[in-house]
């Protein structure tokens, strides 16, 4: 039994009927989405991003957390110190493909140095290569500037910036 393939642009021909016209997009419809390798690169990037979606949105919603209670939420575990958290995290970040989106860290309620938790977690995944470990996982930071001001000499060696006009 052999599948009939229609190009996207003949569904939407069907669906639309009478009232189709084409459009800009139908030159790439119209194609073997196959053949299209930027159109899967956009697919698979899409797919993956979705699948954290969720995750990242409520990773850190509202950042009042203490280090202990950061890792409780990034691994679903309990921790009793700060040492198995940060161990916890560590796992995390080298071993998973996860994004973490830490916004205002600057908030964090916590009796280790905002920088200290900075400085650990880019350096965890930038010092994985002396384990033969290369990570998947990303972090992005979103906080105020002149916290980030202020950290820089902790992270600025680490860090490219992004705003809205790179």
């Amino acid at each position: 039994m052999s599948e009939i393939i229609i190009s996207f642009e003949e569904y939407r021909k069907k669906k639309r009927g009478t009232n189709y016209k084409k459009d800009a997009l139908s030159s790439v419809f119209e194609k073997d989405l196959r053949d299209q390798t930027e159109l899967i690169d956009w697919y698979i990037f899409h797919s993956k991003l979705n699948k954290y979606k969720l995750y990242i949105h409520s990773l850190f919603k509202e950042n009042d957390l203490t280090f202990r209670q950061l890792g409780e939420q990034l691994t679903g575990d309990a921790y009793s110190r700060n040492y198995e958290a940060r161990e916890a995290i560590r796992k995390e970040l080298l071993y998973s493909d996860k994004v973490f989106i830490i916004s205002e860290l600057s908030k964090m309620k916590s009796n280790i140095k905002k920088e200290s938790v900075v400085g650990f977690l880019i350096k965890t995944i930038d010092d994985a290569h002396f384990d033969n470990i290369t990570p998947k996982s990303q972090l992005v930071f979103i906080d105020y500037a002149k916290f980030l001001q202020k950290t820089w000499k902790y992270i600025g060696s680490y860090l490219k910036v992004t705003t809205a006009f790179d």
